[in-house]
């Protein structure tokens, strides 16, 4: 019973080794496509949450700008 029963805990093992190698293989396959996502996804959100450049107006800067012109 005991020889069984180790010797399933080591065929759990191995498949767990080999589904850690399938995921490893998969990311050294696709590694560009991973990085090129991460990238887009990174500026997309340093665009979205970074700071405001001076020329763009806003709409109090331009509502400012017209009741001072009348």
């Amino acid at each position: 019973m005991a020889i069984k029963l180790q010797a399933g805990k080591l065929g759990g093992m191995a498949v767990k080794v080999l589904a850690k190698a399938g995921f490893f293989a998969a990311l050294l396959k696709f590694w560009k496509f991973i990085a090129l996502a991460f990238t887009g996804a990174v500026s997309f959100i340093w665009k979205k949450l970074g700071r405001r450049k001076d020329d763009e107006k806003t709409v109090k800067d331009v509502a400012a700008s017209t009741n001072a012109d009348t």
